[in-house]
């Protein structure tokens, strides 16, 4: 974040640019290493499960995959 003076859109912008392969199919492959990963972001883990949520749903929509959230009582 400091590296993009705390602007989200080029921190994220930049941290894509990292992780994209040279085809759909070579970035796809560097994800697939990943899904085991440890590595989690800073800060309180309650944060995390928001966004984890709030990430699966950006990836969802645009795909028009319906997955209806739980509600708690």
């Amino acid at each position: 974040m400091l590296r993009s003076r705390f602007d989200f859109d080029k921190h994220n912008a930049d941290r894509l640019a990292e992780q994209l392969g040279a085809t759909p199919a070579d970035t796809l492959a560097r994800f697939r290493r990943v899904i085991t990963s440890t590595t989690a972001p800073f800060g309180p883990r309650a944060a995390w499960l928001g966004e984890v949520i709030v990430h699966s749903e950006d990836i969802r929509r645009p795909l028009g995959i319906q997955h209806p959230m739980p509600s708690t009582p």
